[in-house]
């Protein structure tokens, strides 16, 4: 019963990292692309 908790923990907090770290690229990706848009206006 207590392992599997254990378990159950652990995937949630899996769940969240990859949650956490693909909002942190995708915001990055964002950011860079704007940059890029700002800093070379297409002709």
């Amino acid at each position: 019963m207590n392992e599997q908790r254990q378990q159950k923990v652990w995937m949630f907090l899996a769940i969240g990292i990859v949650v956490v770290v693909g909002g942190f690229v995708l915001l990055a990706a964002g950011l860079g692309f704007i940059i890029m848009m700002i800093g070379n206006p297409a002709p």
